[in-house]
């Protein structure tokens, strides 16, 4: 299995959702974060249904949503070659690989053809993207170049991602996105012209600060008014998870963004 991943540099193997996933990951390069496991939990699949993971990594939010929803049918795709190799390795140390895919793929290259190429099963009933934060030219670039692929990225490359998989989702299906507060003007913008029933997630470190994330969650062709939902809480005063927080954290609880109350704990 070792001989599978294509690195020259040292990694970890660590526990989320309480243990139940086990990820290997590299100690130099992108780490999977909380807001990989909130992205994971905020989509509406269900069995059967085709998910695409856009960038993803490691394959965390697609093996975290193979952990919680039994036969699905998940795709993750990533430039990086180190984190596909990876993300195969994890699925099958997980025994996942029945329910998961991983390629190598850059996205500006997804389309319905290459997908009926691979043998894919497509169109997707859900989609899911958590873009590199930063832009190019606005931060000082990271010294390792795996995080300046996984952090940093050209302006615009929200908006050329949410295009692109608009083309291989079904209609009313869903798109879920994950970045800063920064970015969601432009996220709206892009998601107006194919995607309604936009909602919309704020996350907060603390009650006392501002939000500092979204998750942005949209039906493809829907003509539904936007919803803002009340703030997702991270931390207590003393920096510790919330009750929230750990739910979906350690319990593997969703979070059903159709709902107000919108942490469902099974």
């Amino acid at each position: 299995m070792n001989k599978e991943i294509n690195i020259n540099t040292t990694s970890s193997t660590d526990k989320f959702l309480g243990g139940r996933l086990l990820l290997k990951q590299s100690i130099e390069g992108a780490r999977v974060s909380s807001d990989t496991m909130f992205l994971a939990a905020s989509i509406p699949a269900k069995e059967k249904h085709n998910v695409l993971d856009a960038g993803t990594g490691n394959g965390a939010a697609a093996l975290a949503m193979a952990t919680r929803i039994s036969n699905i049918n998940i795709c993750g795709i990533d430039i990086d070659e180190t984190n596909i190799s990876y993300a195969n390795y994890n699925s099958k140390f997980n025994n996942l690989e029945k329910l998961s895919t991983f390629i190598k793929m850059d996205i500006s290259d997804l389309n319905n053809k290459l997908l009926k190429k691979l043998n894919i099963p497509f169109p997707f009933d859900h989609v899911l993207m958590n873009p590199p934060y930063y832009e190019t030219g606005k931060v000082q670039l990271p010294s390792n170049y795996k995080n300046q692929l996984a952090k940093v990225a050209p302006k615009g490359t929200s908006t050329i991602w949410i295009n692109k998989l608009s083309k291989v989702l079904v209609e009313k299906g869903t798109i879920t996105i994950i970045n800063r507060i920064s970015a969601l003007n432009e996220i709206l913008i892009a998601l107006n012209k194919s995607f309604g029933g936009i909602t919309i997630l704020p996350i907060m470190p603390k009650i006392t600060s501002s939000a500092s994330r979204v998750i942005i969650q949209a039906k493809k062709g829907s003509r539904s008014e936007l919803r803002l939902l009340p703030s997702f809480i991270l931390h207590e005063k003393d920096g510790s998870y919330t009750k929230q927080a750990e739910d979906v954290l350690r319990n593997g609880a969703t979070i059903d963004l159709s709902q107000s109350n919108y942490i469902i704990v099974k």
